[in-house]
């Protein structure tokens, strides 16, 4: 058997197409290697059950699917009208009130952001809606936005509201938010994505609320990169990369705020940026936008994939697709085929990072080595990465390696960071003093295990990164690098 390894990872997002046991094995057999989690639909006891229920699948089938909490954020929205929406005629007058009450009509609607009048004046565009609806302003009074419409249209209730060229800087963290963090560091989820930061102290504290629930696992925080400020000057987004351990490229708030032509400049700069800072990073937001309807993706969905794995994201996410779609399962299966073409296309060969750049840290050395000795020495089959914590595993993922890394661990919260790491592909072995056995008690059986699935072939050779220290080996990080011949595992005494 030849077991196809993909280096692209997939994200998809839960809801009432996904929730039931089945479907959400099948996406997990389909290839799905983290899944989201919504929170700005849904309570608390629905993603308890999609947790539960995802962790028992995980198990069955010993795959180490991780779990993104989305936080809502302060989402600025306009509030509900008397029929649930209205038509707006081009250039008819329609006020916003952020005090007023009721439910709204043809001539205004309230806006539960009460900010909102303070950040806008005479001339400025209000989008809503994704865009769909836009607004010119006319006066600023008080508590009221008067507006004209630039065109017309359906509005229906809670859309949201965006400022074109940014600059609506509510709180990143709401008094929501906190409630949400403490839930989930609770549950132990793996990475919980920040909404509409603005700066790295918005995951400063996030990470402080975290701690305080547990500061034996704070989850690995994402940075959603979703508004127009953050590229006014050239350091915030290297702020923002700092303070995260991954980034999501949110195009649907962005592309709304920086407008069409623009984003996708701005895409493959998060990716470079978040690639150079060691940071993974995730491309959001309609990817496969019409299999919520249809079987197959439109050419242009299956080019927007392959550009976003060219530009080396490490995952791409699904997001209405699987939570609401009608073909959840086959839009994961195209998903992957999309990949596994792309990846498999001579570009890919560049790195992420240059094996050649000056290097920082031993563990990063030891990556850059390990890969240049994999794409260019004869007949290496696969990077095997003795990592506890994930470290290591991440670096080796900032270089494009032309063989597989076995990132292995004894921990399988590590086991589900890795999985989110472009190429990098978990195994756990439950023994505490891993660092100290693997050799003469694991290496040999996962070298089986890799030969058995057709990944490493009889000719090949392995290397085999890991931490050696004769006086303390168990604390040591990641300091050795050797080279084996899968021939010789296999007849050692190991």
């Amino acid at each position: 058997m030849t077991l196809k390894l993909r280096a692209t990872k997939i994200v998809a997002t839960m809801g009432p197409a996904t929730s039931s046991s089945e479907v959400m094995e099948e996406l997990v057999k389909a290839g799905v290697n983290i899944i989201r989690m919504n929170f700005s639909h849904g309570d608390f006891d629905f993603h308890l059950n999609n947790i539960n229920t995802l962790r028992k699948v995980s198990k069955k089938l010993n795959k180490h699917v991780g779990i993104i909490a989305d936080l809502p954020g302060p989402k600025i929205r306009i509030e509900s009208f008397e029929n649930s929406f209205i038509n707006l005629i081009l250039g008819q007058k329609f006020i916003l009130d952020t005090q007023k009450e009721g439910y709204g009509n043809e001539s205004w609607v309230g806006v539960g952001y009460k900010d909102l009048p303070q950040y806008c004046k005479h001339g400025d565009i209000l989008l809503l809606d994704d865009g769909n609806v836009e607004l010119e302003v006319i006066e600023v009074q008080d508590h009221k936005i008067i507006t004209k419409a630039l065109t017309g249209g359906v509005l229906s209730d809670k859309k949201g509201i965006n400022l074109k060229g940014g600059g609506l800087n509510a709180n990143a963290i709401t008094l929501k938010d906190r409630t949400i963090i403490e839930f989930v560091t609770e549950q132990k989820v793996d990475f919980i994505a920040v909404s509409f930061v603005s700066k790295g102290s918005d995951l400063d504290l996030v990470r402080k609320i975290a701690e305080n629930i547990d500061s034996r696992h704070i989850p690995k925080l994402i940075s959603k990169i979703e508004r127009a400020d953050i590229f006014k000057d050239k350091d915030t987004l290297d702020d923002l990369l700092q303070a995260s351990d991954g980034v999501m490229v949110a195009r649907g708030d962005l592309a709304v705020e920086v407008g069409v032509g623009a984003m996708l400049g701005l895409q493959k700069t998060i990716i470079e940026k978040a690639v150079k800072h060691n940071k993974f990073v995730i491309t959001a937001t309609q990817m496969m936008e019409s299999m919520i309807n249809s079987p197959t993706p439109t050419r242009a969905e299956i080019s927007d994939v392959g550009n976003a794995v060219l530009d080396s994201t490490d995952a791409v996410m699904l997001s209405a697709e699987t939570a609401i779609g009608n073909n959840p399962i086959r839009t994961v299966e195209q998903m992957v085929k999309i990949a596994i073409g792309v990846e498999e296309h001579v570009s890919m060969k560049r790195a992420y990072k240059n094996i050649n750049d000056k290097c920082t840290t031993l563990n990063q050395i030891i990556a850059a080595s390990a890969v240049n000795i994999a794409n260019t020495l004869n007949d290496v089959g696969a990077i095997l990465c003795l990592s506890l914590s994930g470290e290591t595993a991440l670096w080796l993922s900032r270089y494009v390696s032309s063989v597989p890394i076995i990132g292995i661990s004894n921990s399988f919260s590590s086991a589900r960071f890795m999985n989110i790491l472009s190429n990098v592909h978990p195994k756990v072995f439950s023994d505490d003093n891993l660092v100290l056995h693997f050799e003469q008690r694991y290496l040999k059986s996962l070298v089986n295990e890799l030969l058995l699935d057709g990944i490493i072939k009889i000719k090949h050779k392995i290397v085999l990164t890991k931490a050696f220290n004769i006086s303390n080996p168990v604390k040591t990080k990641t300091n050795s690098l050797t080279i084996h011949s899968v021939e010789e595992v296999l007849s050692s005494v190991y």
